[in-house]
C-alpha cells in the first residue's frame, strides 16, 4: 500500500516563492534590449559603470520592475480582502459592482474627455 503525500510546508513554499521572485526580478534588471551581465549589474548598483547602461538599468529598468512588483502585490491583497470581506473564496470584482463601476469611469472620460464633447 502507498502512502499519501504530504502537503508542502506553508514556510518551504514561502521561500521558495521568495526566492524565485528575487531570481526574476533580478533577471528583469539585466534583461532588455542590451543584456547587462550580473558583473556589470554589480558595478551600476555601486555608482560606476557605463552611462547609458545605468540609465537604462537605474532609471528605466528599475522603476519598471519596482512597479510590477508593487502592482502585482496591490492586485493580490486586493483579491484577498475582497474574498476576506464576502467571506467568499471565489468572489471576484463583479460581485461587488467594481467591473460595472469602472466600465463607467471608462465610458464617461471617453465621452466628456474628448475636447469637443459637449
Amino acid at each position: 500500500m502507498t502512502e499519501a503525500l504530504s502537503p508542502p510546508r506553508p514556510w518551504a513554499v514561502y521561500g521558495f516563492v521568495s526566492l524565485a521572485l528575487g531570481v526574476l526580478f533580478v533577471l528583469g534588471l539585466m534583461a532588455g534590449s542590451h543584456w547587462v551581465s550580473p558583473s556589470n549589474l554589480i558595478t551600476i548598483f555601486e555608482g560606476n559603470g557605463d552611462l547609458l547602461t545605468k540609465i537604462s538599468v537605474m532609471e528605466l529598468r528599475l522603476p519598471r520592475n519596482l512597479l510590477g512588483l508593487i502592482g502585482g502585490a496591490s492586485l493580490g491583497v486586493a483579491g484577498a480582502v475582497m474574498q476576506g470581506v464576502t467571506r467568499n473564496q471565489l468572489a471576484s470584482p463583479g460581485l461587488t459592482g467594481v467591473i460595472a463601476s469602472a466600465a463607467l469611469a471608462t465610458v464617461s472620460l471617453r465621452t466628456f474627455g474628448t475636447p469637443n464633447a459637449l
